[in-house]
């Protein structure tokens, strides 16, 4: 994914809040008619409207998000960004972009050092009474986990995702981010993409990343999730899951040892519901691996403490699954700068 970053400010003038910043943009100097905002708006409708996003900084300066999913859509926004940046120039507004740097990747001893283990235990503790009771208010906003196997009894619900808002149409964060990927990349579902897609060389610039997501919802500040308060600026695409019985997330990887540029935590309420199992070289090999196109052994993460965070290293193939309704885990990913004394 391409994000530019833009930088407004109005020079000499006070706005109390976002929506008094934008009304006064709109109606002095980018209408709804503006050719990038007609541009961006066409893409809004296809990918959703968190992909285009403002911050408010009191007291004059706004911060756009434009992301574009390819090159080709960033190169069609290039000429009309600087007609719109020569307009507001011209009319004493400052207007500076920049393209968000290449992805961060930690090297692969460094990687391997830390995760010594599937699972370590982290000193983040969530109390679950508390959290089952607020989360309460939420349950009508939590989505459909993607697009497709909507019988499973999988849902989400954003903690950080790209644009703080817990109400989104389209809410890419609570997508499995490979799926978004092929499907908004114009791949079908066909044996022919899935080989060219999935064995493919993969360059996460060019994708919807973790590292995309960076602004905190309001389900964030709920008391019982206090813990990651201490986690507020390392935080990238988190959410609360909820399963029901046979709830399930199949065999798959969620990044690379050697390339990762994102650390997972996990977690869930019910561990005695909720298997979270690691790809074994023991064992039977009973379990289909849809991806690799191979039966593999999965072996379960025994003495799960309910609430506690745990380091995940999600480079080794794992699955999970529910065995009862209404189980949640906590799906976070963080920083490569995440604080190592929070390990147990």
């Amino acid at each position: 994914m391409l994000t530019v970053i833009t930088t407004v400010k109005c020079h000499g003038l006070e706005f109390n809040n976002k929506e008094d910043f934008k009304n006064f943009m709109v109606s002095n100097y980018v209408p709804e008619t503006d050719p990038l905002r007609k541009y961006n708006f066409k893409l809004m409708d296809k990918y959703g409207h968190c992909f285009f996003n403002l911050v408010f900084k009191k007291p004059n300066i706004g911060i756009l998000y434009h992301r574009y999913h390819t090159k080709e859509e960033y190169d069609g926004s290039k000429q009309l960004r600087l007609i719109q940046k020569k307009k507001l120039n011209d009319n004493g507004i400052s207007y500076e972009y920049y393209l968000k740097n290449s992805l961060q990747m930690m090297p692969e001893s460094e990687y391997k050092n830390i995760h010594r283990n599937c699972l370590q235990p982290t000193k983040l503790k969530i109390d679950v009474d508390l959290f089952l009771n607020e989360i309460e208010k939420y349950k009508k906003f939590f989505k459909n986990w993607g697009d497709k196997f909507h019988d499973y009894g999988r849902f989400g619900l954003p903690i950080v995702n790209m644009n703080g808002k817990i109400d989104n149409r389209i809410e890419p964060a609570c997508w499995p981010l490979d799926r978004w990927n092929f499907v908004n990349l114009g791949y079908k579902d066909s044996p022919e993409d899935f080989t060219k897609f999935y064995k493919g060389p993969i360059d996460m610039n060019f994708m919807v990343n973790e590292t995309d997501f960076n602004l905190p919802t309001e389900v964030f500040y709920m008391k019982s999730l206090n813990p990651l308060k201490i986690l507020e600026n390392d935080l990238f695409r988190s959410c609360i899951l909820k399963f029901h019985t046979l709830g399930h997330f199949k065999p798959h990887i969620d990044t690379w040892s050697d390339r990762s540029s994102w650390l997972r935590l996990w977690g869930t309420t019910h561990p005695k519901s909720v298997k979270l199992r690691y790809k074994s070289n023991s064992g039977e090999k009973l379990v289909w691996n849809d991806i690799k196109k191979e039966y593999e052994s999965y072996v379960p993460i025994k003495n799960i403490e309910p609430g506690r965070l745990y380091l995940h290293d999600s480079s080794i193939w794992h699955d999970a699954m529910s065995f009862e309704d209404n189980t949640y885990q906590f799906f976070i990913a963080t920083s490569l700068d995440l604080d190592r004394n929070l390990w147990m």
